[in-house]
């Protein structure tokens, strides 16, 4: 999973990716297993998986924009559209099938 900054972000938006952007923190257990289930993921599709770390000094406007009120949360965009955000943990299996329900893969 490659980590984005705020500005590498925008510029992926713009460019209208399909995407699955995780907000998490280093401290947090349940981001440290997220992260994990991400990656399966990754090896298993084609899908861009990005990853922005949610230092709030350092992306506060981008948590704020996307109502972040706690990691790890799950942004999913398509053709550079938010389509869904998800809050809590989500195992391999159930990201791949919101995957399938928002047809981003």
């Amino acid at each position: 999973m490659k980590e984005i900054s705020a500005q590498e972000f925008e510029s992926l938006i713009i460019a209208k990716k399909s995407l699955v952007l995780h907000f998490w923190a280093a401290w947090n257990g349940y981001d440290v297993e997220q992260k994990k289930y991400l990656e399966v993921l990754e090896q298993e599709t084609e899908v861009s998986l990005y990853q922005m770390n949610i230092d709030v000094k350092e992306n506060f406007g981008l948590c704020k924009a996307h109502n972040v009120v706690g990691p790890p949360t799950i942004v999913f965009y398509k053709n550079g559209e938010l389509l869904e955000r998800v809050v809590g943990v989500m195992d391999t299996k159930k990201v791949q099938n919101k995957l399938c329900a928002l047809n981003i893969v």
